[in-house]
């Protein structure tokens, strides 16, 4: 597949950007049944919305020039150039929390609940990008003839398996965990709702474990993991979030009645 979707003169449309698109679309209307069922207002998802795009674009910018330091160093210009791609969705994902925790003190509502919120959307979103990583041949592992392959054009192949035509699919295998994920956190949901006997946020903490769990352990998959045999950056974050949030979990379940632990973790 062709990454240029269609054009219009100079203006290049992206299929990743497309399919980004469609994720914040579907993550909207996920968001949207989650709050007809909340009885809340879609105006926040709104704001949300609005100021988060450009946050997000702006933060996942910058981690992306972070992780690739060595390609960007002493060049400002190429820094800023936007339109030349290079965008991380952890750096994204932390531009978004960033931003729902300045809105939420603001506005004097819960953070931890608005997570519960929006967690669905989240997971949802992360795994049609790994749809969309499995349509572009982006990410995949080791040579295999299995009955559970991907055929990878032969321009997409990786310098030295030129001559493999099947890989294993690991986007593929990422994609339906998140989607098992996604589920996981949506039956939470309605249960919150209805006997409201989870606190606010552990869905959250719960649904993005899950998903650290599954990048981190399927990132051993990957070709270029196998071939250099050590964590990659995805992997080392992705680890990092898990060890977080278990550690989150566990401070608000053991120790939420200490008036300190219980003005920062239940918020």
């Amino acid at each position: 597949m062709d990454i240029i979707a269609f054009s219009m003169g100079s203006l290049n449309f992206y299929w990743y950007g497309i399919i980004t698109s469609i994720a914040i679309l579907v993550g909207m209307l996920v968001t949207r049944v989650g709050l007809h069922f909340r009885h809340e207002s879609f105006s926040v998802m709104i704001d949300l919305l609005l100021l988060g795009i450009p946050v997000a674009i702006i933060v996942s910018r910058l981690f992306y020039v972070c992780l690739h330091w060595q390609l960007y160093s002493g060049k400002v210009s190429e820094i800023i150039a936007l339109n030349r791609g290079g965008f991380s969705i952890y750096g994204a994902f932390v531009g978004v929390l960033f931003l729902l925790y300045c809105y939420t003190k603001y506005k004097g509502i819960s953070f931890w609940y608005w997570l519960d919120i929006l967690v669905p959307a989240i997971i949802l979103g992360i795994a049609i990008d790994q749809l969309g990583h499995f349509s572009f041949q982006t990410i995949i592992g080791m040579p295999d003839n299995g009955k559970t392959v991907e055929y990878i054009e032969y321009a997409f192949r990786p310098a030295g398996f030129e001559q493999y035509e099947y890989f294993k699919p690991v986007a593929l295998y990422q994609a339906i965990w998140q989607f098992v994920v996604f589920i996981l956190v949506t039956v939470l949901s309605f249960l919150q709702i209805k006997h409201r006997n989870i606190l606010f946020g552990n869905i959250f903490l719960i649904g993005m474990s899950m998903s650290c769990l599954g990048r981190f352990l399927f990132g051993f998959f990957y070709l270029t993991t196998q071939r250099g045999m050590q964590l990659h950056a995805g992997q080392f974050i992705s680890l990092m979030g898990l060890i977080l949030c278990l550690v989150l979990w566990s401070s608000r379940k053991y120790l939420h009645n200490k008036s300190m632990i219980k003005s920062v973790f239940r918020v």
